[in-house]
């Protein structure tokens, strides 16, 4: 795994690439769910929230949960034996505008273009 480590704010910016491109099965997957969205604000969500818990995602889930327990050790370096954990998980089309999501100590973003 590819990590650049960027000091721009308080909490550090991490940005990791997955190494590989998406699969034919997960853009089948990205489109499907992104088949009836409902409105975000200022964007498109698919209707289900925990996108990454699909058996055709865990490929993908694995990379974020690697890159989250990076971010965690080398960011926090915790004495004790903690994890991030996702909690939701949902896909936007199309992006236009920044978004907020309130309650949220730790944003992962996973950038699909081209959907």
């Amino acid at each position: 795994m590819q990590t650049e480590m960027m000091n721009l704010f308080a909490v550090p910016v991490v940005r990791s690439s997955i190494a590989r491109g998406f699969t034919a099965d997960e853009m089948n997957y990205f489109q499907a769910q992104l088949h009836n969205p409902v409105n975000a604000i200022s964007n498109l969500s698919s209707r289900n929230k925990n996108v990454l818990e699909a058996p055709i995602m865990a490929s993908l889930n694995a990379i974020i949960q690697q890159s989250l327990s990076h971010y965690l050790a080398t960011v926090f370096s915790p004495s004790n034996k903690v994890s991030l954990k996702v909690t939701q998980s949902w896909l936007l089309s199309p992006v236009k505008e920044s978004h907020t999501i309130p309650m949220c100590i730790l944003i992962a973003l996973l950038a699909a273009f081209s959907i």
